[in-house]
């Protein structure tokens, strides 16, 4: 039997039908690959991570590392409450995000990564500059400005090509479709998450489909802030069959 990885959704404006998990404004997968399991993204409220974790039998304390792909808040909304609900014996928690992430505590808000004197101690900060290998086919991609920030999108090598799972594509996704083809010598095969087309902006989800029909990548799995009118509009491009949705409660396996 081959290796496989999976990608659970645990945070999303969508949920499963027929499931307790709840739908709220934000962005957490899970993804276990190599053994290991890793959080990506936080959602942007604590209260309701909390809740679609334990939805998935999943606790604080199971996570080898939390990464976050870039600052705003409904990536991270979530990551001191989940620092603090880790038992006081559970190893630090490693942290990856782009530096332009971290401590933006603002006079209204906080929008960024940002630990108080409480979560001091508890994880360890990993600013991500180049690509980061977190596992032998787990991967962070380098930090991709944008107006605003820099985000990085995770990569899963799988057996068919690069399975790539995405905050909300702020640099562009010819941009992230370039940079992972120039490491693994192939455009994604599969894309999962935003892409930050949302209400009434056919245009850009017309640019995304082009791109995504130019690389050849057939696979993908929708959400967050690609907004329903987006994701039926790159139907109208791509068909139904390649084009899903990747609500909280879901979970995709791929092979290694």
């Amino acid at each position: 039997m081959s290796e496989k990885a999976t990608v659970t959704d645990i945070y999303d404006e969508g949920a499963k039908p027929d499931t307790r998990f709840i739908g709220a404004q934000g962005f957490a997968m899970v993804i276990d690959v190599d053994g290991q399991r890793t959080l990506f993204g936080t959602g942007r409220r604590s209260r309701y991570l909390a809740h679609n974790l334990s939805q998935a039998d999943l606790t604080a304390d199971v996570f080898d590392r939390l990464a976050v792909s870039h600052g705003h808040l409904d990536h991270c909304g979530g990551f001191r409450e989940l620092i603090a609900e880790r038992t006081p014996t559970a190893p630090k928690l490693p942290v990856y995000a782009p530096v332009s992430a971290w401590n933006r505590k603002g006079h209204i808000r906080v929008d960024g990564l940002y630990g108080g004197t409480d979560e001091a101690g508890r994880y360890e900060r990993h600013d991500v500059y180049d690509w980061t290998d977190l596992s032998e086919h787990l991967a962070l991609s380098p930090a991709l400005p944008f107006d605003g920030g820099a985000e990085c999108v995770m990569v899963i090598r799988g057996a068919t090509g690069p399975v790539v799972i995405c905050g909300c594509a702020h640099p562009g996704l010819q941009k992230i479709v370039d940079v992972v083809k120039a490491r693994y010598s192939m455009p994604p095969q599969t894309f999962i998450g935003g892409l930050h087309i949302g209400k009434k902006n056919d245009k850009r989800a017309d640019e995304c489909a082009q791109v995504f029909e130019s690389c050849g990548c057939k696979r993908l799995y929708l959400n967050h802030c690609t907004a329903v009118e987006g994701t039926n509009r790159m139907r109208v491009t791509l068909g139904l069959h390649g084009v899903k949705d990747f609500y909280a409660g879901m979970t995709l396996s791929f092979d290694l």
